[in-house]
């Protein structure tokens, strides 16, 4: 016997306190006020910064109307996120257009530089807060700050430091 929509969700709580159904599946049911901001992040997009595949189709767009016939939350909801791999999208998504898009090179994500991958390193093993914040503290630049060499750095630090204070105070 086929189990009913209801049947398949439980009540869960968001780290916001907000109640919603979760499908067995881990997914959640879309509410109306999601779907108000999906549809809002939508209309807020330029046609001419949209993806347009070789068929005329544009990606963003497609997404759209397919997640608006959703009733779960699916990868397909994001924008940014499209995995041909989905069952969902293959059956959306013609074959030569799924291919288009798993061709499509992703961001590069440049090497780190030996620098900040030995910066990095004296974070290693470090599980206690206090250890952590010491490194911080050696990190800081006491007026040395050069932006052309120190900027990921500090961009590192201000970030562990950010991480810090939110687990420390919950």
């Amino acid at each position: 016997m086929k189990e009913t929509a209801d049947e398949e969700e439980e009540v869960v709580e968001t780290t916001d306190n907000k109640k919603v159904k979760e499908n067995k599946n881990g997914s959640f049911r879309l509410s109306e006020e999601h779907r108000q901001i999906v549809e809002q992040a939508f209309n807020g997009m330029k046609k001419e910064r949209m993806w347009r595949l070789s068929t005329e189709k544009y990606v963003e767009k497609e997404l759209f109307e397919l997640g608006k016939k959703l009733e779960f939350e699916q990868s397909c909801c994001s924008f940014f996120h499209c995995d041909v791999n989905d069952v969902i999208i293959k059956q959306h998504f013609s074959k030569t257009e799924l291919d288009e898009i798993d061709d499509a090179s992703g961001l590069q994500i440049p090497e780190l530089l030996d620098e900040i991958a030995e910066f990095l390193s004296k974070f290693d093993y470090k599980t206690k807060l206090n250890d952590i914040r010491d490194i911080i503290k050696e990190t800081m630049f006491d007026g040395s700050y050069d932006h052309e060499k120190d900027h990921d750095k500090d961009y590192i630090v201000q970030n562990l430091y950010t991480q810090l204070l939110m687990y420390s105070n919950n």
